[in-house]
């Protein structure tokens, strides 16, 4: 592994993509849910064309809001079954990919999905021009998916970051990395209503195919490999089962300098998170839409007004509260828990647009709790397992997924007349579980921080 890239060039590796990336998905995200329920609502025999329509031209008539009710439930049913396919096989892929990853350099865990994220819009582009049945945009998600999906990507951005920082400036790096995401889906959101608005679902879905290609030129031209292996690289290298052993051995054995009760607790609180953060997302439109009449474009703009807050909040939590005060890590993990919950709650009682912002303003910290936690992760285990630990995390962060958006949306959709809205209690709840780890990561972090490592590879048989 090559030393630290000094100055200025931390921070044109991973950021660009980061941006790139969110930006893509961020544009096409509320577009696709609202591509989703526009044609539900049209092949559905209770409803004709011109009641579809109005969910276009008056979204906040009764009539829409009427048509939304009975439209939401099926369009449950797509949402699901798209996020099955998009996270069973990159999630089994995982496994491999970390440990390979190690040995074999991070470029390729771009390039690949890359690729399958431009077969990805250029498929849902094609679709969105044609009338065909809603269930064909399921194919779209496959080639995505076979080519490694979201955590391929993810798992290199963490794995990059962590090779070019040390242990008192990572935590930052990552808020900042985590800071360029956020940016990438604030401009998306704005782009996104703005360019579906004047030229429609095509023009929307074609934007994302475009940065998605000039992110796989960037990543090809500019980005530079951290880890060097001259070993020739083949499809037989990644499926090795090896690697998974090596993997969990890598976080299940005990070792000097190594707490693997820590790491995992760090792992089981980003899973709450991802939780909470998926749960949210999956049911926030349709929530939005259906109690208070809200079209693409008003629910845009709160994304984006939240999604500033978030980037101010954080960056002011970890910079200001832990950088200049010296507070340690777990407390500003605290401090996050208690803000998101409190968001959460406020929505629950939710009834006046006023009252969404609000929420945000309450939940301004919410965002800061995972880029320190994986900040710890990355500086309690050695520097050869950075990519087994993180090729976990990210098999954690998409399993959790595929089991909280269906919870979130079937009590979302059979409580959908009721005041308060009962799914934000859950989402409320989860927080204080997240501060009890927190309580155990920062007792064992103490015992953990003075002592030496010892290499997993030195003692793996």
């Amino acid at each position: 592994m090559e030393a630290p890239i000094p100055g200025w060039r931390r921070f044109t590796y991973m950021e660009p993509l980061a941006f790139a990336l969110f930006f893509a998905f961020s544009v096409s995200d509320n577009v696709m849910t609202d591509f989703i329920v526009y044609r539900m609502c049209k092949s559905m025999s209770s409803l004709n064309n011109s009641e579809c329509d109005i969910l276009h031209e008056n979204s906040s008539s009764k009539e829409a809001i009427i048509v939304e009710k009975l439209v939401q439930p099926h369009t449950g049913l797509i949402l699901v079954l798209k996020s099955c396919i998009e996270t069973i096989f990159p999630t089994i892929m995982s496994l491999f990919l970390g440990p390979w990853s190690d040995k074999n350099g991070r470029k390729p865990l771009l390039i690949f999905p890359f690729t399958g994220l431009i077969l990805y819009y250029a498929t849902i582009t094609c679709l969105s021009s044609i009338d065909v049945n809603i269930y064909w945009l399921l194919l779209s998600s496959i080639p995505f998916s076979l080519l490694g999906g979201f955590p391929a990507i993810l798992l290199t951005f963490f794995c990059y970051t962590t090779d070019i920082s040390n242990n008192q400036n990572r935590a930052w790096h990552l808020a900042c990395l985590d800071t360029t995401m956020f940016a990438g889906l604030l401009a998306g959101l704005f782009v996104g209503p703005m360019v579906f608005k004047q030229y429609g679902y095509i023009a929307v879905f074609s934007l994302s195919t475009l940065l998605c290609f000039l992110a796989l030129l960037y990543s090809i031209l500019f980005v530079k490999e951290t880890i060097e292996n001259d070993n020739m690289r083949t499809l037989r290298s990644v499926f090795d089962i090896s690697l998974v052993k090596e993997l969990f051995c890598a976080v299940t054995k005990q070792r000097n300098g190594f707490d693997r009760y820590l790491v995992w607790s760090c792992i089981s609180a980003i899973a709450l998170h991802i939780v909470i953060i998926e749960g949210n997302s999956s049911i926030s439109f349709l929530f939005a839409s259906s109690k208070l009449g809200w079209n693409i474009t008003d629910f845009s703009i709160y994304s984006g007004t939240h999604i500033l807050i978030s980037i101010v909040g954080m960056l002011f939590l970890i910079k200001f509260i832990g950088s200049f005060l010296r507070l340690p890590d777990t407390f500003i993990i605290v401090l996050s828990c208690l803000s998101n919950s409190a968001a959460c709650l406020t929505k629950g009682f939710v009834y006046k647009s006023w009252q969404m912002y609000f929420s945000s303003g309450i939940g301004m910290f919410s965002s800061t709790a995972i880029p320190m936690i994986r900040a710890i992760i990355s500086k309690s285990v050695p520097p050869n397992d950075v990519g087994k630990t993180f090729s976990l995390t990210t098999t954690m962060e998409m399993i959790v997924p595929f089991a909280s958006t269906p919870l979130y949306i079937f009590i979302y959709t059979r409580t959908l007349s009721q005041y308060p809205c009962p799914v934000w209690f859950l989402s409320a709840v989860l927080p204080i579980v997240i501060i009890m780890l927190a309580i155990i990561i920062e007792h064992r972090w103490r015992k953990l921080k003075n002592t030496e490592y010892t290499p997993f590879m030195n003692n793996f048989n």
